[in-house]
């Protein structure tokens, strides 16, 4: 079980070189960007600054089917520019280098209305559940859950976003998405509004319930479709996938919330629903998945949790030996309805966090994927071993 890094399109000795160079240069950049603009995230006395992830992954997958292949590379090489401009307006431009999803992220201007309030207006992820509104380098496990495929992610558009002491909200309008040709790819229109209440918002304690929605109306050459790694992003075998539906008309996102954290344990859950209408008579089609998970923090350590947002936020050690986190979760999704067959897919999930600091941190996750049936029709089983190097500026 899980023996081997092989690659067929690459040798694994020479993708490993290229891995560790490409980590080795992009962590000289981290520090001499460090210096440069001011490397901790938390600091506010630079009127610029210079942000950036980095996300080394290696996978290795043990199934019968021969598409799974042991791979290792760099998920994730992201630098963003921050800065405050004048009278409240600030920016953010944000790129990613490399990965499987290259190209632009946040890119916008954003405008402060009073001590609550924000207005913004560009390329942003159009967040309407939990696990998108967190960022990717303080979710729990390495991937986001199965019903991540169903996320509008980055979009064209404009949002207000207020808050107050137990409660936020966002509410906007979006359209189609930038691509890595720094094109526009066009998906519609859509308005969208989440919201959150906190009965209890401590330090150490916190309940967190949203709920998030958006109506989609989609243009004459638009097409719908919704696929999922398993978990990995090392493989491009998608278990479940609806294939490309075309002729939409409406699509209805809802998502439910419910976290809750109490010092060193917390727990989160989601449900997400698609409701597609499509033209010409065809028959309305409808998707939905769920994830829910727990976490312990071994060294005490608790969950950071931003009210403004209500999404999760960075860890920090309070030992000089790091903090030690381990957790477990179940997802499902459900792809299959009227003429789309495109899988039912379980997963068990497994993770163990190392924060050596809080800006270096070390992963590791086993994945149990199940589909019954895949979007091939046929059953299709593999068991995953992965492993990440982050660091964060």
């Amino acid at each position: 079980m899980f023996p081997r890094i092989t690659d067929s399109r690459v040798p694994a000795r020479a993708r490993m070189l290229t891995v560790t160079s490409t980590l080795a240069g992009l962590l000289a950049l981290c520090t001499l960007s460090g210096t440069a603009f001011g490397a901790d995230e938390d600091d506010e006395g630079h009127n610029w600054r210079l942000h950036g992830r980095i996300q080394a992954d290696s996978a290795w997958y043990d199934s019968d089917n021969p598409l799974y292949l042991d791979d290792a590379g760099i998920r994730r090489a992201r630098i963003a520019l921050l800065g405050d401009l004048w009278r409240g307006w600030r920016m953010k431009v944000e790129y990613e280098f490399t990965g499987s999803t290259p190209g632009p992220k946040s890119i916008y201007l954003r405008h402060d209305l009073g001590e609550n309030g924000t207005v913004t207006f560009g390329h942003f992820k159009e967040s309407v559940s939990l696990q998108a509104s967190t960022s990717s380098r303080y979710n729990t496990f390495m991937e986001r859950a199965l019903p991540n495929a169903d996320s509008p992610g980055y979009r064209l558009g404009a949002k207000f976003s207020t808050y107050g002491d137990n409660w936020s909200a966002t509410t906007g309008i979006t359209g189609g998405r930038l691509t890595d040709k720094h094109d526009v790819e066009s998906d519609g229109t859509g308005v969208y509004f989440r919201g959150v209440f906190n009965p209890i918002a401590k330090r150490k304690e916190m309940w967190h319930i949203g709920f998030g929605a958006e109506a989609r109306r989609y243009g004459s050459t638009d097409t719908v479709r919704l696929r999922s790694r398993p978990e990995s992003d090392m493989t491009d075998v998608r278990m479940v996938d609806t294939g490309t539906i075309a002729d939409p008309d409406m699509a209805f996102r809802y998502t439910a919330e419910l976290a809750w954290k109490h010092k060193s344990v917390h727990a989160q859950a989601e449900y997400l629903s698609l409701n597609l209408s499509r033209k010409g008579g065809a028959e309305d089609l409808g998707f939905s998945g769920w994830y829910a998970q727990v976490g312990w923090f071994i060294t005490g350590e608790a969950r950071t949790y931003d009210r403004k947002s209500g999404s999760f936020g960075r860890i920090k050690p309070k030992n000089g030996y790091g903090a030690w986190e381990v957790a477990v979760r179940v997802s499902d999704i459900n792809l299959n309805d009227g003429d789309i067959a495109g899988g039912t897919e379980r997963n068990n999930a497994l993770a163990l966090n190392w924060y050596a600091t809080k800006s270096l941190r070390v992963s590791l996750n086993y994945i149990d994927a199940s589909a019954k049936p895949a979007q091939t029709g046929l059953d299709d089983d593999v068991s995953i071993l992965q492993a990440r190097l982050q660091y964060i500026f």
